[in-house]
């Protein structure tokens, strides 16, 4: 929901008014739903480390495995930039500085801080 809700987009989709929560309750009945159930069975059929790329890898060959690999990653990254920019504008409503959201170097601060938390995370605790 946050890649398609961000602080900045409530106004427009507030626009829309009480027919947003049918279109997000249809979302997760229907796309959400689905893909943590099939997401869910492939990953006790296939227990090893891989994650899609594995489960593609064994369906369909190495040459499909490595193209959602590299799907998932051009798709990863601008979207969790998306996500950590945010927390920018969150974090001054937070302080009672609204212009500091509104700072284009303090949101590219939070996501960069973002950014290596998670990193040094992943590295530290292999998550």
């Amino acid at each position: 929901m946050a890649l398609c809700a961000t602080v900045r987009s409530i106004p427009t989709l507030a626009a829309v008014g009480w027919t947003l929560i049918f279109y997000s309750i249809f979302a997760v009945l229907f796309f959400a739903g689905p893909i943590s159930m099939v997401s869910g069975e492939l990953s006790t059929m296939l227990p090893q480390e891989g994650g899609p790329q594995l489960w593609v890898k064994t369906a369909l060959g190495s040459k499909w495995g490595f193209v959602v690999a590299w799907l998932l990653w051009v798709q990863m990254f601008p979207g969790m930039v998306m996500v950590a920019s945010t927390l920018g504008p969150l974090l001054g409503n937070t302080f009672g500085n609204v212009e500091l959201g509104n700072n284009h170097l303090f949101v590219l601060g939070c996501i960069l801080v973002i950014y290596w938390i998670i990193t040094i995370l992943n590295l530290k605790f292999d998550m």
